[in-house]
Parts: structure tokens; sequence; C-alpha cells
């Protein structure tokens, strides 16, 4: 039997900048791990799951098939299954049906993470907030993030990286 180490059992660093980073990795990986949860709930691999991003403007198309490495005969085959769902326009455009979607996929990810916010209350998530902004505001300025999200807006941060 082996025992696996996973990011919520590394000991927190005394330093507490290294520590508040453990934990938002922390955070970030059980996010990310119910975000999974959902996408295959709703049936949906890798790349139909990217396509929808693109198509509401949430994710930039060139970083998407830069970091994802879809091909366009992926991308044709993810359109065409989500055209079949009703979720894009032949185009690749996003239906309304495609767009409440992929906003239900998010509030049900957002479910899966609610025992990450119980605990600290309201309080401890906006303590959390203002601990964490500062760091995205840096990692920002530094060109660090080819874009930024602000309460679910996404904006180019550096205008030639979405190209």
């Amino acid at each position: 039997m082996s025992s696996k180490v996973t990011n919520a059992s590394v000991p927190l660093p005394a330093d507490p900048l290294v520590a508040l980073w453990q934990q938002i990795t922390v955070l970030r990986e059980w996010r990310g791990d119910a975000h999974f949860i959902v996408l295959a709930a709703n049936d949906l691999g890798p790349c139909d799951c990217t396509v929808p991003q693109t198509a509401t403007g949430h994710f930039p198309e060139a970083i998407a098939r830069t970091t994802r490495l879809w091909d366009d005969e992926e991308v044709a085959a993810a359109t065409t299954r989500l055209v079949a769902r009703g979720w894009l326009n032949a185009d690749g455009t996003a239906t309304d049906a495609g767009i409440a979607a992929r906003e239900q996929i998010e509030v049900e990810t957002d479910e899966h993470c609610a025992a990450l916010w119980t605990p600290i209350g309201d309080a401890g998530v906006r303590r959390l907030t203002s601990l964490i902004m500062p760091i995205h505001d840096a990692f920002t300025a530094a060109r660090t993030y080819p874009f930024r999200v602000e309460m679910g807006d996404t904006q180019s941060a550096d205008p030639e990286a979405a190209r």
C-alpha cells in the first residue's frame, strides 16, 4: 500500500506568503477537480469543453489553440458535436442555450466547491480575496497572464497575446 502525497497534505511553510501560495494551490486544484467532474457529467471531452469557452469569449481562441494544441479537425469535430447539442450555431458562435449551459457548468462547479467556503464563511472569503488580489494584480501587471478574469468577464491584459 502506498501513501499518496497531495498538495493538501503538504505541511504549510513558515513563510506566510509561501503558505498562502500553497493554500491557493490546494483551492485551485480542488476547483479544477470539481470542474472535471462537472464536465464529465455533462459528457464534455477536452476539446468539447474548450470550444464553448472560446465561443463565449471566456478564453481567447489563439491561446486555447496554442496551449491545448487542438488541430482544425479536432475543433471542427467538437464544433459539430456542440452544434448538434444546440450549444453553438453552425458558424461556431454560442447560442443562448450554449451560454446558459456554460454558466450552469460554472454554477455546478461552484456547488462542488461549497465545502471549501462554508467553514470560513463570507468574512473569510472576503479576507482570502483581499490576500489574493495583490498577488493577482502583480502577476497581471507583469503580464504573466495573457488575459485576466474579473468577476466572470475575460479581458485581454495583453492585446497582442489574444491574436
